[in-house]
């Protein structure tokens, strides 16, 4: 449980600011993700769908990538990310 805290804690700050470096996307299947990047990230993202299938977290953070599958981590980051603002279309994926 301290560890989901703390990987949801560390997510926190990326889900209310962006910059160029670190993004995020929950990836659900081929059409569907909850994302804090761009398309060009987004495309990276779904490179592991094959692999993992649906419902997993890939996010880039000082420039090297990582893959979290764990479904609970990623429950509470898409409840993090309902809970803000609406986002702008741009940054929006369905």
């Amino acid at each position: 449980m301290k560890r989901l805290l703390a990987l949801t804690l560390a997510f926190a700050p990326a889900v209310v600011a962006h910059d160029d470096e670190d993004s995020w996307i929950v990836v659900r299947g081929d059409k569907g993700a909850t994302m804090h990047g761009d398309i060009a990230d987004l495309k990276l993202a779904r490179r592991y769908l094959k692999d993992f299938g649906p419902g997993y977290l890939w996010f880039r953070r000082d420039g090297k990538e990582y893959v979290v599958r764990d479904g609970k981590v990623i429950e509470a980051i898409e409840r993090s990310a309902s809970g803000s603002p609406a986002l702008p279309a741009r940054r929006r994926a369905s």
